[in-house]
């Protein structure tokens, strides 16, 4: 039995992850509490990304991140969002990571290649790119601003949602 021999999908965008953060009130009154910070290669921090579980970006093909805490004047001052953009080579590792940790009974919201939501963290890939969003706080309006955030950097990234070449792979559902 030959092999086929799997593709990845064109890209468009290839702006680094730090790009892809969301400006200052992009999403409506959110705005960064700080300087963005970088990690490239094996440099990833293990308290910061996917929950400090380093190992697991390393093995979907993890190159450089960037990550910003948001903040707004209706809340307080203090940060109440993190969002981290992971360069992840292909898309095919995007997805990889993105459904990792897909379970049946996780909400939905529209933003990339379909945002999963699930307790105070919202995740999708889009393109090459893994992005995170973090809620330190449950309260409907920092779900609202997590949402809008995620909006705000699939928008910077130009690819379209797309099916991963692999899944055409898989056997049809009957």
């Amino acid at each position: 039995m030959g092999t086929k021999e799997i593709q990845s999908l064109p890209m468009m965008t290839t702006a680094k992850p730090i790009d892809l953060l969301p400006r200052d009130e992009e999403a409506s009154h959110w705005m960064r509490s700080r300087k963005p910070g970088t990690y490239i290669g094996k440099i990833l921090y293990k308290d910061v990304v996917g929950g400090g579980n380093a190992e697991l970006y390393h093995t979907y093909g993890f190159v450089g991140g960037a990550n910003v805490e948001y903040q707004t004047p209706e809340l307080g001052s203090k940060p109440l969002i993190l969002v981290e953009v992971s360069f992840m080579g292909s898309p095919e590792n995007a997805f990889g990571l993105y459904s990792f940790n897909r379970y049946p009974q996780d909400e939905f919201e529209w933003v990339g290649n379909r945002a999963i939501i699930s307790g105070k963290s919202l995740s999708f890939c889009k393109g090459k790119y893994f992005i995170e969003v973090e809620g330190y706080e449950i309260a409907p309006q920092i779900k609202e601003g997590m949402i809008e955030l995620a909006e705000a950097t699939a928008k910077h990234i130009e690819d379209p949602p797309a099916k991963p070449h692999l899944l055409t792979l898989l056997p049809p559902k009957d």
